[in-house]
């Protein structure tokens, strides 16, 4: 019997903590499966290069490297996908994350709102958003930024190192 595109879903989200998470990806995803990370047309070249794993992976080797790239650079110490919204093949999931980047020490935590189609009991899209501000803050391992958004009457603001 096929899996419900809510189980599979929760399948993938489950293989996370799985030492054998590899191995499951084939049984998750369509041979030619669609991978975005927060990425468009628009990604700029400094956040492809503050968070390398942003962008589009395609099939499964591709998603494999995703998974390899994510666990080299942060350990998740939370996951919450609290909301799933099932139409058909459609799955949206709406949650929070929790990570500390390995290579500062620093955590971020991020809001996340996640798209898949399901086909056959594998996914075939994905793509998922999150805080990338706060992804990319966790990295950042020196230096402030100053942020002038235009807003009337609102001054450009510093935000120090690690800071919100």
């Amino acid at each position: 019997m096929t899996r419900s595109p809510e189980a599979t879903v929760r399948a993938y989200y489950a293989s996370f903590r799985e030492a054998n998470w590899r191995d499951l990806i084939p049984d998750l995803f369509t041979e030619d499966a669609v991978y975005l990370n927060f990425a468009s047309e628009q990604m700029s070249p400094e956040t492809k290069q503050a968070i390398p794993w942003a962008g589009t992976w395609t099939g499964i080797a591709e998603i494999i490297a995703f998974q390899e790239l994510l666990n080299a650079n942060f350990e998740v110490r939370g996951f919450d996908d609290h909301t799933f919204i099932v139409d058909g093949e459609q799955v949206a999931v709406f949650g929070t994350l929790r990570f500390v980047a390995k290579s500062t020490g620093h955590a971020a935590d991020s809001d996340f709102a996640m798209h898949a189609v399901v086909r056959e009991g594998k996914i075939a899209s994905y793509h998922f958003y999150e805080d990338t501000f706060a992804i990319a803050n966790a990295f950042r391992t020196a230096g402030s930024w100053t942020i002038d958004n235009g807003a009337p009457g609102v001054p450009p603001r510093t935000v120090p190192e690690n800071g919100a």
